[in-house]
């Protein structure tokens, strides 16, 4: 039996779990973001974009709190990187694809849960899998903009999707590499699966029912080896 007992769906992050974007990706993001609070063009060498940084990274703070230090709006913020045509970014990824096709083997629904835009995750998905049937692959996607007035990692976006797709918590697990998401999936009575190298104060703190490296370790773990 896996270390997480009986698992019936997977709901899967995609920035950061399924999608790896890249340093230049989130550069863009942060200037657009920073522009917005500056009013005029901000550059990687500017005061303002070292501090986002620092605040960003800093896992007791993280992205949503820094961006309110500064004076923006995260709601601004959040349009920003969920609108921002990450398929450009991408590019096909074999493992992940074998992934998917072998944890479908093992659990009955796999559900992709982003807070960015549905348009913006599907393309990234085609990308990802090479154009093979994504939404045959994947049984639901549900993103920001499918919700009402909510979004991750807020407690009720992750009610809003259980409903949505019908998926009882306690068979489900949330695998995402954000620790603030994983602890609202938690809180909606999913086990979670935090993705990614963390700070042994934030796993103390959010307690994750597992910790792996990457989406590809997922199968062995379920798998019981």
């Amino acid at each position: 039996m896996n270390r997480l007992g009986k698992i019936e769906t997977a709901v899967l992050d995609f920035d950061g779990v399924m999608a790896i974007l890249p340093p230049e990706f989130w550069i863009d993001v942060r200037i657009k973001a920073l522009e917005e609070i500056a009013g005029k063009k901000v550059t990687t060498d500017d005061e303002l974009y070292r501090k986002f940084v620092k605040l960003g990274e800093d896992p007791q703070i993280g992205w949503k709190e820094a961006y309110l230090r500064l004076g923006g709006d995260f709601l601004f913020f959040s349009r920003i990187v969920n609108s921002a045509e990450k398929a450009a970014y991408l590019k096909f990824d074999s493992e992940l694809l074998e992934t998917i096709n072998a944890l479908r083997e093992i659990v009955k629904k796999i559900v992709v849960f982003s807070g960015s835009n549905y348009g913006s995750v599907v393309d990234g998905l085609n990308v990802l899998f090479n154009d093979m049937g994504t939404l045959k692959m994947i049984d639901r996607i549900v993103t920001s903009d499918l919700l009402q007035e909510t979004t991750k990692p807020d407690l009720t976006a992750y009610q809003q999707m259980l409903k949505k797709c019908s998926i009882n918590p306690k068979t489900a697990m949330m695998v995402d590499d954000s620790p603030a998401e994983i602890a609202s999936a938690k809180k909606a009575g999913m086990k979670g699966v935090l993705v990614g190298n963390h700070p042994e104060s934030v796993l103390k703190k959010i307690k994750p029912d597992l910790q792996i490296p990457n989406i590809y370790s997922l199968i062995s773990i379920l798998a019981g080896n």
